[in-house]
Formats: structure tokens, sequence, C-alpha cells
């Protein structure tokens, strides 16, 4: 009698089930990646306005400008996921591909692309102009470098440049070893000079926007800003070798975070030992414990005031850098000479304060540097804030970013020429 075989090919229906399950979790994942993909491009797309809405009509155009890098390099790993891992849905790397060169006139203002050392060894520039922030030489001794003052001063004094603009500039009458006018006056050779005051305490401590040269100065001004009593745009005119040119100096409107918003902001850093506070802030009541609920609800609440607090902030800024930024730029369009710019601005090259200042101006970094060039040393990441503009018809022989961090700024130095 023969036996009956039962064939092994045909599945059962929990094998089948199995075999289903994760092609349905792979299509979930994806349907999620494409999503995001999506986001991240429309985000994208968002920050490019930035450079052309004023944030007086419409501020939080301004905040995802700032957001433009990280958005970027979003859709970069987006793009090198798609063409490397999934080559059957190249479309989307397109779609990034497509929004990263809709927004090419601020990936060009953003990112510099000098690869070859471009200095022009064989030309002596005219001008060496410095632009540096010294937070007040460290007045209050910020950087914990007892040493800071004069580290910012040893690298002047190793730069040499014709020309310094400083912001945040402080000096204290008499013979205080603060007495930072005399100092560069005296040790340091600059023999004309005109400090902009913005405040001054017991009749002898001054702060302000200053400007020192090496060369005569035949007029000197500045800029009416009233919608700011700590900041100021100064110019002075310079006769060199019978060239006539306006220097400014601008130090346009900070954040102003306070040390609670720093705290906050230092603690979203994972490798900051301030993030265990942010996480563990625990309301107390009368000496008694609170519930985890509780605390969870102290936690939300006290991010949600840490945030608020600081998009308060950002959008005051960003609002009356707008208009400072238009003055500015109508002096520089007035000016009879040709113009270099000094300036911490405050803003990044995707912000509307950059566009309307830098308007038919050369920005020394782009000609020279390479990279993102962050001139920012603050808990933030850093940011390219400070800028050296010039007109048109002035050559850039170098430009640098001295990484040095005495101040929470990197000083920037710029060496110029009349043309070819």
């Amino acid at each position: 009698m023969a036996r009956r075989r039962t064939s092994s090919s045909s599945p059962s229906k929990s094998s089948t089930k199995r075999r289903e399950k994760p092609k349905k979790d792979a299509s979930f994942f994806h349907r999620w990646l494409v999503r995001f993909n999506l986001l991240a491009i429309l985000l994208l797309l968002i920050t490019y306005l930035a450079s052309y809405i004023d944030p007086q009509k419409f501020w939080f155009f301004a905040f995802f400008g700032l957001l433009y890098p990280f958005l970027l390099l979003i859709n970069l790993l987006f793009i090198l996921f798609w063409l490397i891992r999934r080559p059957g849905r190249r479309k989307y790397a397109f779609l990034s591909i497509l929004a990263i060169l809709l927004g090419w006139p601020i990936l060009t203002k953003t990112f510099a692309f000098n690869i070859s050392d471009t200095k022009q060894a064989d030309v002596a520039p005219d001008l060496k102009v410095m632009s540096y922030n010294v937070r007040n030489f460290d007045l209050y001794n910020w950087s914990k470098n007892k040493e800071s003052r004069m580290g910012m001063m040893n690298i002047i004094r190793s730069e040499d440049p014709d020309v310094i603009c400083f912001q945040e500039f402080y000096t204290e009458d008499g013979a205080s070893d603060f007495n930072n006018l005399r100092y560069l006056q005296e040790e340091m050779g600059y023999s004309h000079h005109f400090f902009s005051r913005t405040l001054t305490l017991r009749g002898k401590d001054h702060w302000g926007v200053a400007i020192f040269s090496k060369h005569p100065i035949t007029k000197r001004g500045k800029l009416d800003l009233k919608n700011s009593e700590h900041n100021t745009v100064a110019y002075v005119d310079l006769n060199v070798d019978d060239q006539k040119v306006r220097i400014f100096n601008a130090h346009l409107q900070s954040v102003a975070l306070g040390r609670e918003d720093i705290a906050y902001v230092k603690g979203l850093n994972p490798n900051n030992p301030q993030k265990d506070k942010n996480k563990n802030i625990k309301s107390k009541s009368n000496n008694k414990k609170t519930t985890e609920g509780e605390d969870a609800s102290s936690v939300v609440s006290e991010h949600v005031k840490s945030s608020s607090s600081i998009l308060r902030k950002l959008k005051s800024a960003y609002q009356k850098r707008a208009t400072q930024s238009e003055a500015l730029a109508n002096a520089i369009k007035i000016s009879p000479y040709p113009v270099v710019v000094c300036s911490d601005m405050n803003d990044t090259p995707s912000s509307y304060t950059y566009a309307t200042v830098s308007k038919n101006l050369q920005d020394a970094f782009l000609v020279k540097g390479f990279g993102l060039g962050g001139t920012y040393v603050g808990p933030l990441p850093s940011f390219r804030i400070d800028h050296i503009l010039l007109s048109p018809e002035l050559q850039i022989h170098d430009f640098e970013v001295i990484n040095e961090d005495f101040s929470d700024h990197y000083p920037l130095v710029c060496s110029v020429g009349w043309g070819k």
C-alpha cells in the first residue's frame, strides 16, 4: 500500500505571516523617512526667506535663517542615504538637491570655497585692518584667565595692523591697568583714534566702540541708532598715501542673553554637566517630596519658560538689527570714498541684516577664506557673526580668522589694496 506524502513546498499560513511582517515594518519605516525628508526640504526652503523678509514684519523667518546650516546638513545626509542605500528612491534625493540649488545665493554667502593659498605675496597691501570684539578686554574675568587682556594685546602686536576696529571696547581713566586707550597709544603706536562712547560710569569708566589708526584721521562721526543705547556705528576717514578711505566700525544689537539663558543653552548640550540640572529641576513646597508627575510638570514648565525667554530676546534683537542695518547701509551708500566695514553684526550670512549691509560690497571671508569661518566662541555653535566688507574697487590681498579665544569672538584681519 502506497503511502501518501505531504508536500513540504507549500508554506503554512503562520510562516507566510512571519515573512510579511518585516516587509510591512520596512514599508512603515520608509514612509516616515520620506515624510521627514519632505519636512526637511520645506524647512530649508523657509530659511531662504530670512534674507529677504524684514523681521519687523515677520520676525520668525529670521529665526529659521539661523537654522540654515543644520537644515542644509540634514538634506545632504538624506541625499547620501537615498543614493547609496535606496537607489530605487533616488527621486527623493533629487528633491533635496533641487531645494539646495534653489538656495544657491545663500549657500555661496555662507560657505567659502577658496582651496588654494591665494595670498598675493608679490604685491604689498596698502592697508591692514583688524576687527575685534574684545569683550571689554575681559574686564570681569569671564574667561577665568588673568592673562586674557595681554593675550589680546599680544595678538595685536603680532599682527601689527594699520587700523583696528574694536567692538565692546573698555577703558578706564588714570593709572589703572585697564587704561587701554593710553596703552594702545603709547605702547602700541596708534597715535590716532576715535572712541564713540555708549556708557560712562563714575566719570572714569567708559564703554563703546573705538577705531585706532596709524594713519591720520581727517574726519570722524557716528550714526545715531535710536533703538539702542549700547550699540553704535562709528566711522572715520583716513588719508593713506593720498588715497581716501572711510572705515566703519559697527556693533549691532546683540540678543543679550542673561546668565540663566546661557546656562539653559549650555544644558542642551549632552556633554555638558549643566544638562543634568536642566533635567532635574524639582519643585519644592513646604519641604514635601514631589511626585513623579509633579516633577515632570515642573521640568516641562521650566523648559517652556526658558525657551520663551530666549525667543522673546531673539525677536527683539532681529527687529532692532533690521532698523540698524538699514541705517548703516544708507551711510555706506552715501559715502564719498571707498569703504571698509568692520562689524560685529550679531547675525549670520543667511540673515536680513547681512543681506542689507553687504549689498554691493565684497565679503573678505568669501573672497579669501574657506569653510564656514565661525567667529563666535560662546556657548552657541560657532556662527560667523563678525564680518569685514569692502567696496568693490578695493582689492583684497588676504584675510584670516585668528583662532585665539581670549575673547568670545575671534579677531579678523584683512589686507587691502587700492586696486589693480
